[in-house]
């Protein structure tokens, strides 16, 4: 699906597309989950059901973002939240919610010149 592709500073990824095999992201594709900083995109090796563990990588630059937007798919079942709550305690401000919602949520966050990732897992 087309994402509203809103001008962001420049150097800052912007979400163009995304689908069931990936995303495209400044122009490059990408298969499969992604985190997205602000300094570019990496794979992420992540798979549904989340946990707390795959999210090591964003932990880790905790210092680059303000928040962090989850893209769990298509589908919450509730799950997310729960998850989203287990990663705050760990020191991760963190927002779950559906890939679509958190692709435009980062392009409009991203945007406005917040601080702000993103770690999505593509829809089925």
């Amino acid at each position: 699906m087309e994402v509203k592709t809103i001008p962001v500073p420049s150097g800052r990824p912007a979400i163009q597309s995304y689908g069931p095999d990936g995303f495209r992201v400044s122009g490059a594709l990408h298969n499969g989950p992604i985190l997205i900083f602000s300094d570019g995109v990496t794979d992420w090796q992540a798979t549904l059901p989340l946990s707390v563990d795959a999210f090591a990588p964003a932990i880790e630059r905790l210092d680059d973002f303000d928040l962090l937007l989850i893209g769990c798919g298509d589908r919450l079942d509730g799950m997310e939240q729960l998850l989203a709550i287990n990663l705050r305690a760990q020191g991760l401000p963190c927002e779950a919610m559906g890939t679509g919602a958190a692709c435009r949520t980062y392009n409009l966050l991203t945007a406005e010149g917040r601080r702000v990732a993103a770690a999505l897992i593509p829809p089925r």
